[in-house]
Formats: structure tokens, C-alpha cells, sequence
């Protein structure tokens, strides 16, 4: 199943360059291997930005082809911008409310930040951008953790 996740993936992303330079596939394939053992959040990592890239691929498309389901076509459609103008609040409401997606998105976050940002410095503003988002889902996994303990209680 991950191989054809990783195709979707390159081909998605094989003219495609990161602010300074990178080839953009890197940056899902790694996200995809920081979750060694778990192929439904390899399969989420490494198409979490395709169908931000593709708009001709739905989740609908993920959830029944040969590699996906119904859990990771709701992580990457939680993770996925609806519209051009739909605020990063939008979105990180949704992950926080998807285990998988937010798991991944966070993943995905702290990579772009160590690896983007460190190979050109002069993003300065997205810096203070990520650190922001990366905030953002920590908050929202502290928040879900404090009602998960609550129910519990």
C-alpha cells in the first residue's frame, strides 16, 4: 500500500520547490519516516500535501483507492485547505479534532521548521510563522488530553 502512496506523492510533487530550493517531495518522505511501524500514518504523511497540491484528487479518491480508507481520507482531508482563503485556525480546529491528521500535522510542522527554515535562514517570517502553527497544535493536543481526562474521570 505505501508504495503507491510514495508514486501519488512524487508525481504530485516532482516539479515542485520548496522557498529555498529543496525538491518538495523531500519533505513528505520525511515526515512519512518518522512513523516507522504505522502504514496509516506513513500513507497520511506522505500525502498530506497532495491534495493541497491536486485539486483534482479528493479524499473520495484516497478512501478508495488501493492504499487508503475512510480513516486516512478523513486525517487528509482534516489536514487539507478547503479554499485559498481558509484561515490556518480553519484547519488546525479540524486536525486537532482527527488523531491521525494532527499527529501527522504536527510531524509535519516541526520538519518543515528544522528542515526549511534551517536551509535558508532569511525565511525569517515563516519562522515566526511555523512557531506560531506549532503552537497552535500544541495547544490543541493539551486541550484534547485535558477533556480525554476528564471523560475518563
Amino acid at each position: 500500500m505505501i508504495e503507491r502512496a510514495i508514486i501519488l506523492a512524487c508525481a504530485t510533487h516532482m516539479d515542485q520547490k520548496t522557498p529555498s530550493g529543496q525538491s518538495y517531495v523531500l519533505h513528505p518522505l520525511r515526515v512519512m519516516a518518522k512513523f516507522e511501524g504505522d502504514e496509516e500514518a506513513q500513507i497520511v504523511a506522505v500525502l498530506h500535501d497532495v491534495l493541497q497540491m491536486n485539486r483534482l484528487i479528493t479524499p473520495h479518491d484516497i478512501e478508495t483507492s488501493s492504499f487508503g480508507n475512510k480513516r486516512i481520507a478523513s486525517a487528509l482531508h482534516a489536514m487539507t485547505s478547503v479554499s485559498e482563503d481558509e484561515s490556518l485556525a480553519s484547519v488546525m480546529e479540524r486536525c486537532a479534532d482527527n488523531e491521525l491528521a494532527r499527529v501527522v500535522k504536527l510531524a509535519a510542522l516541526v520538519d518543515w521548521r528544522d528542515n526549511e527554515i534551517k536551509a535558508d535562514p532569511s525565511l525569517e517570517y515563516e519562522v515566526q510563522e511555523y512557531k506560531k502553527r506549532v503552537g497552535q497544535i500544541n495547544l490543541a493536543i493539551n486541550t484534547l488530553r485535558h477533556y480525554v481526562t476528564e471523560v475518563a474521570l
